[in-house]
């Protein structure tokens, strides 16, 4: 269960998120049916001092092959890019038969959070095990790679998932989604 919410009652004192109280609904729905239940809360980025998700620095964008499974990126001494809180994430993806995700949608998009959680984790989905074969981030050794992979389809996730999307939306935000698609603001 994870709840893509960045607001908690530790930024926003006193509130605690409709979608943190509508994963923890749905968390009791499944315990009651004998489902166990791993709650990962984001607003803990927010919240939590030297929490981070490091952003992803789209290694596959050169070649496939240089986004390692899990992401080597971090950490990274040399720049002070340590505790990495995906060291922990992808142990709990990989545990996991299934994911539901319950979110906000802001400005009509994720939440950061969220955003940062699920560009990590392109590498689930075809991630190269073995960062040796790249001589760890060799541009040419991983352009290489993929055309010695060209016209192979393969996956090496080790990720076998279902997710499901829900997210929390108010009546305003739904009339105000319906305006913004006829093209009428509602604004005199």
């Amino acid at each position: 269960m994870i709840c893509g919410s960045p607001r908690n009652d530790g930024t926003c004192p006193g509130e605690i998120s409709k979608t943190f109280r509508l994963a923890g609904l749905v968390s009791e729905v499944l315990v009651e049916e004998k489902i166990e239940v791993d709650f990962l809360d984001l607003s803990q980025l927010t919240s939590d001092y030297g929490r981070h998700i490091h952003p992803c620095k789209g290694c596959v964008s050169t070649a496939m092959p240089l986004c390692h499974w899990p992401c080597s990126c971090y950490p990274n001494h040399s720049l002070d890019q340590v505790n990495d809180w995906m060291a922990e994430i992808y142990e709990r993806w990989v545990a996991a038969h299934a994911v539901v995700i319950v979110t906000p949608a802001h400005w009509y998009q994720p939440p950061a959070p969220l955003k940062l959680m699920i560009d990590r984790l392109v590498c689930a989905d075809g991630g190269n095990p073995d960062p040796t074969s790249t001589h760890g981030k060799d541009a040419g050794q991983g352009q290489g790679a993929r055309a010695r992979a060209a016209g192979t389809i393969r996956s090496i996730s080790p990720v076998a998932s279902t997710a499901w999307w829900c997210t929390a939306t108010s009546p305003a935000s739904k009339a105000r989604a319906a305006r913004s698609r006829t093209g009428s603001t509602g604004w005199a």
